[in-house]
């Protein structure tokens, strides 16, 4: 069983529908950089030497995984600009 686009497609659906983003960004970047070496080449389907290079250069050009991040952190809390302050009480309203 070799590595293929459509594998890379079916695999990068079931991580978007279980909501694992780290490797829906992964699957993403990989099926990018797999199409645009068919746009480089003009077409033909690419080998799977060429998917495991793709692999290899992506993973070497990324960051460590215990580096400093360069996605924004989940926990992070917002600016205080950005903040939702809350919302004034207002008087009722007159029925006249």
């Amino acid at each position: 069983m070799g590595l293929t686009e459509g594998q890379l497609a079916e695999d990068l659906t079931r991580a978007m529908k279980a909501r694992d983003m780290p490797r829906v960004y992964v699957l993403r970047g990989l099926l990018t950089a797999a199409k645009n070496l068919k746009v480089e080449r003009r077409g033909g389907e690419l080998t799977e030497a060429d998917l495991v290079q793709l692999a290899r250069r992506r993973r070497s050009s990324r960051p460590a995984a215990g580096a400093a991040s360069w996605w924004p952190r989940t926990g992070a809390s917002a600016p205080s600009s950005r903040r939702m302050r809350p919302r004034r009480s207002m008087p009722p309203r007159s029925s006249a």
